[in-house]
């Protein structure tokens, strides 16, 4: 078995937002990274509940 640990793209900043979304530099950088990890055909994806992770897994 292979595990990638991958962050989450840039989140938007907020002193008010406890669960942030993606910047859109964030969302660019899950773009890049959902084409690459195309190339390795994983089988499963698991994140957190957080918002900005749930961003990054589904660009």
């Amino acid at each position: 078995m292979t595990l990638y640990l991958i962050r989450h793209g840039l989140a938007a900043a907020g002193l008010d937002d406890l669960d942030p979304g993606l910047a859109p530099l964030g969302h660019e950088q899950a773009a890049i990274t959902a084409r690459a990890l195309r190339k390795l055909t994983p089988s499963r994806l698991v994140v957190s509940p957080l918002r900005r992770t749930r961003e990054t897994a589904d660009p």
